[in-house]
């Protein structure tokens, strides 16, 4: 492994040359406000990117949702506050999952903003905006970019009728909302699934950025999920197709964990179910389901996503150019939190399985991530979930992942959440699921009731190397990290035969900044953009991959 330290000044446009990466530092910007803020990265254009930023939220309720993850990925938790990664999107912090947790009311008392920052990072404006209709303060549910347009939506929860509406405007070319918010869609009825507590909304854009999908799942007065609701919608928000299926799993509930939108119009979802009690006692700890539904599907269709004798842990779908999917992932002898293999499904346009693998971790597989002593001991390894895949032009794939967890303890009337994000595990798989090469790359982040707003990292693929950020200690991001301001940000480049190089991109103490690599942006292929703070100061920084 080869190291590269750079200690930097604080210069206004500062601009760092590391061997994988270029870094220039946006202007520093300041807030009085002493209750916390959030910054959202919502897209970009040929002169810079744009920024939601929202002031006067406390500082660790901010950022409860910049730790969670999918569900999918078997979070250890007894407790979800919020779903914030998804890593197939290029913003990285998912806005809609963190706005699902937050109560009307936080609306009252937050300051909105819309930034619009140049390709250097620096501000160019900001105008503070109210989520207002008429006498009604509506929730933010998201804010979506799409062929230089930011629509925003917004809901409304109607207590005594039972109603949730959601509701849609746009941004002018200036900066400013327009205050003309149109109905999309409501929800009626006395259910658990249409309360003030839960938003069901969810949207998602197709990959070519040429659909908007609207998602809502409705549930029994039992809280059991019954109906699927689904509406695609064009560019203008002209609707092209709604659809309401009946989905259930008999008496078993279940939760859609994820929606992908395809470039064709088609809508997949991911289904985790909870097993019966006589499936419990004989093992079974998941059981994942692909369901599909579409303009001209009369009901929806859904297919087991199994491994015989064995429990799917992790689920990962790649969208493939002929609208067929690819769909990753792990599996456990038994247990719910770990992997001794990995899986490999090939689902063609027609939702037929055309292709279905499984491979068994080898010895040499998991020693190359846990380390010759415990790879001796366990054969599988515990916490580890996927969070991206690059397919390579020689037909495999890669799979990034990494090892967490999340310990939650109850103490004196209050949740105290301990996150431990360790490792970087990337696997080199073909279409059969063999393991071509493995390796880790090591930290070792551990932080207290702060969300892990500094901890985990962001990834890329640059000319076929995978290439992560991520912030360590100060001498050796394998040490402990647990004291951010003074770690190192470190650039990590794994090759295309599993060679890594790993070096230190900047002190956060010279520089007196921290990064959040999981509020990152990925601009293009090569180019991300990374929000950095300190106290009351703020900046953006622009990273090159090389």
């Amino acid at each position: 492994m080869k190291k590269i330290v750079l200690f930097l000044l604080m210069l206004p446009g500062l601009k760092a040359i590391g061997q994988n990466a270029t870094i220039v530092f946006g202007n520093e910007m300041k807030t009085t406000n002493l209750s916390g803020a959030t910054n959202v990265v919502l897209g970009n254009d040929a002169e810079g990117f744009f920024v939601l930023r929202m002031e006067g939220v406390d500082a660790d309720d901010a950022q409860s949702a910049l730790l969670q993850d999918n569900p999918a990925t078997g979070l250890a938790m007894t407790m979800l506050i919020g779903m914030g990664v998804i890593d197939e999107d290029r913003r990285l912090f998912d806005l809609e999952s963190y706005m699902g947790t937050k109560n009307a009311t936080m609306f009252t008392k937050v300051k909105l903003f819309l930034q619009k920052y140049d390709n250097n990072c620096n501000q160019v404006w900001s105008k503070q905006f109210n989520l207002t209709m008429g006498e009604t303060t509506l929730r933010l549910k998201n804010i979506l970019y799409v062929d230089g347009k930011l629509y925003l939506f917004a809901t409304n929860y109607e207590k005594n009728a039972y109603k949730t509406s959601i509701y849609y405007t746009s941004f002018n070319e200036d900066g400013t909302l327009s205050p003309d918010f149109e109905l999309l869609d409501e929800i009626t009825g006395k259910s658990p699934a249409n309360s003030n507590t839960v938003n069901s909304y969810r949207l998602n854009l197709s990959s070519d950025k040429s659909k908007i999908l609207l998602y809502s799942n409705t549930a029994d007065s039992k809280g059991t999920p019954d109906n699927i609701n689904l509406s695609v919608y064009d560019l203008t928000m002209k609707l092209s197709w709604k659809k309401t299926y009946p989905l259930s799993f008999g008496e078993q509930k279940y939760i859609i964990t994820k929606q992908m939108l395809l470039n064709d119009g088609n809508v997949y979802l991911i289904a985790k179910v909870a097993p019966t009690d006589a499936e419990k006692k004989s093992g079974v700890r998941n059981k994942i389901f692909l369901v599909k539904g579409g303009k001209d599907m009369a009901s929806c269709k859904n297919i087991p996503l199994t491994v015989t004798g064995k429990t799917v842990t992790d689920t990962y779908l790649e969208e493939e150019a002929d609208n067929s999917l690819k769909l990753f992932g792990f599996y456990s002898t038994g247990s719910a939190k770990k992997a001794g293999g990995a899986y490999v499904y090939s689902i063609g346009s027609d939702f037929t399985v055309t292709k279905k693998a499984n491979k068994d971790f080898t010895p040499t597989v998991i020693s190359s991530i846990l380390g010759d002593d415990e790879g001796d001991d366990d054969p599988e390894i515990g916490n580890i979930h996927i969070r991206k895949v690059f397919s390579n032009t020689d037909g495999t794939h890669t799979l990034v992942a990494e090892n967490y967890v999340i310990i939650t303890n109850y103490n004196n009337n209050s949740f105290n959440f301990t996150y431990r994000y360790y490792d970087a595990s990337i696997f080199r798989i073909k279409d059969d699921a063999s393991v071509v090469w493995s390796t880790a790359v090591h930290k070792k982040q551990k932080s207290i009731n702060d969300g892990a707003k500094f901890l985990s990292f962001v990834s890329q693929d640059v000319d076929g190397n995978v290439v992560l950020i991520f912030n360590g200690h100060k001498d050796d991001p394998a040490k402990k990290l647990t004291n951010i301001d003074n770690a190192k940000v470190y650039v990590a480049k794994v090759d295309a035969s599993g060679k890594q190089t790993v070096e230190a991109l900047f002190s956060t103490k010279e520089m007196d900044t921290q990064a959040q690599p999981k509020t990152s942006y990925l601009m293009n292929g090569n180019e991300i953009v990374l929000y950095c703070m300190d106290g009351l100061n703020y900046r953006f920084a622009k990273v090159t991959l090389k």
